[in-house]
């Protein structure tokens, strides 16, 4: 991963902790994530992180994030590279999120439906498929719904 894309991804998480919690979507498996040993192996983790939570420990940098986090009710320092983040969203507000096509992991496959049948939830999309005609254009999502931002590197 370029340091422009980790640069973008420490400034989109910054900006979204300003909103509230912020969900990582991350694949645990990827090298120097630190994690509980029941999660080591999940290429869809999500952590929710957020200034609100006065966590023990919060540190954001080029690298990644180091957080204390609570599992089961005990704290665990938690490493997180932005290598093995591929999306963040916004959980508690409009469900806004963004992310890295490129960093999803190959081992997963995304499902959507259409828009219409799941009227409560964020509007998404699959860029770069086989099913590509069939996509909605990215530009524009519905209106009053969430949305993915794709980043490109």
């Amino acid at each position: 991963m370029t340091t422009r894309a980790n640069r973008e991804k420490k400034d989109t998480f910054l900006q979204m902790l300003e909103q509230g919690i912020v969900r990582l979507h991350l694949d645990a498996r990827h090298t120097g994530v630190v994690v509980p040993g029941y999660l080591q192996g999940d290429p869809a983790l999500c952590l929710n992180i957020a200034y609100g939570f006065n966590l023990p420990a919060l540190e954001i940098d080029d690298g990644g994030v180091y957080a204390v986090l609570s599992f089961r009710g005990t704290n665990v320092g938690c490493n997180i590279p932005w290598e093995a983040v591929y999306a963040m969203t916004v959980p508690d507000t409009t469900q806004d999120g963004v992310v890295w096509p490129t960093d999803v992991p190959a081992d997963l496959s995304v499902v959507t439906a259409p828009a219409e049948s799941k009227p409560d939830g964020p509007a998404l999309s699959v860029v770069g498929g086989s099913d590509e005609q069939d996509a909605p254009d990215e530009g524009t999502p519905a209106p009053g719904r969430a949305h993915l931002r794709l980043v490109k590197d």
